[in-house]
């Protein structure tokens, strides 16, 4: 059985169908501070895999091959809650801001790949950063090798939290990642 929340969405299919990810407020203390859990689909058991209930957490994509997984995340970005906690929906998107990560398929060593709101190191190309209003950054698909994929860069209406452009961007990895 699932722990308590309030919404459970399903994003992914793991490669060899016996885990589910799945999106949710399931057992943190605030509803934005959703996490990316893997579900067991014989057992029913929840994994937290990112584990920030300080950050919203959403859209996990499987890799092909399973070892990777695609999310978005709220980090680096400052922590919204509790401060937020009790904004309706339209007042908090609003001020949501994500980047695009991968991670282990079990949450570990989740790395940042880009950099839509807050700077990379400098250095590092950095053509999705756009500090003129909030963006998240959706995992959208992986090719069949493992080494590219596609997110989507969503800018956010900062008085409506209404989408107001969309921006495809490819990632190609220096060799298969997953």
């Amino acid at each position: 059985s699932a722990p308590n929340g309030t919404w459970f969405e399903p994003t992914s299919w793991s490669p060899d169908g016996t885990t589910v990810i799945v999106s949710s407020d399931a057992a943190v203390a605030y509803q934005y501070g959703a996490d990316d859990f893997a579900v067991n689909v014989a057992t029913g058991t929840y994994l937290d895999l990112t584990n920030q209930p300080l950050y919203f957490e959403e859209h996990a994509a499987y890799s092909p091959h399973g070892n990777k997984i695609a999310h978005e995340s709220e980090y680096p970005n400052p922590a919204r809650l509790p401060q937020q906690a009790t904004f309706n929906y339209a007042q908090w998107r609003a001020r949501l801001k994500t980047e695009l990560y991968l991670m282990n398929e079990n949450g570990s060593l989740s790395m940042q790949l880009t950099g839509a709101n807050t700077p990379v190191p400098s250095g590092t190309p950095d053509p999705e950063l756009n500090l003129s209003q909030s963006t998240t950054a959706w995992p959208t698909t992986w090719n069949i090798y493992g080494n590219q994929i596609i997110h989507a860069q969503v800018a956010i209406d900062p008085t409506t939290g209404h989408v107001t452009s969309t921006i495809q961007w490819l990632i190609t990895f220096a060799g298969p990642c997953g």
